[in-house]
């Protein structure tokens, strides 16, 4: 394939990933508003995504080793997805669904980073790696901030 295809299809997947990981902090005062959350629920909600997100991102690590980065990387954006659209359409509401399904994206997405990581190593060659790595991490950074 085509290294300017494939560094679209890394880069556009990358700032998909990025704009997931932020959606807690854009939807906060939407959250606290409909589902009458407070300061602490949304900080419960913080620290069980961080925790799951760093153990998943050992474990979506190993299973890149055993299972294709694409698959991996492709599954942990889809259920991402999948679950801030349930958090969105949560029929309950309650504090005890939001915090796991907040804590269950953080697993979907901890596999993201690993699977990145692999992916270009595996299709960008070795003497413009370093362009494409840093441009890769300056998608996620830019959309944080932009997001706060």
């Amino acid at each position: 394939m085509n290294a300017q295809f494939i560094s679209f299809l890394l880069h556009g997947s990358n700032l998909w990933y990025a704009m997931l990981k932020r959606s807690l902090a854009a939807s906060v005062p939407l959250m606290r508003k409909q589902f009458g959350l407070t300061y602490k629920d949304i900080g419960d909600c913080s620290s069980y995504f961080s925790f799951f997100y760093g153990i998943f991102k050992l474990v979506g690590g190993v299973l890149t080793d055993f299972i294709p980065s694409e698959t991996v990387f492709s599954y942990g954006i889809l259920l991402g997805s999948l679950i801030n659209v349930a958090i969105a359409l949560s029929a309950d509401r309650s504090r005890r669904s939001i915090v796991l399904l907040w804590g269950l994206n953080g697993l979907c997405q901890g596999a993201g980073g690993p699977a990145l990581s692999k992916m270009v190593l595996e299709y960008i060659p070795s003497s413009s790696r370093s362009f494409y790595w840093s441009s890769l991490l300056n998608v996620s950074d830019s959309s944080y901030n932009r997001s706060v």
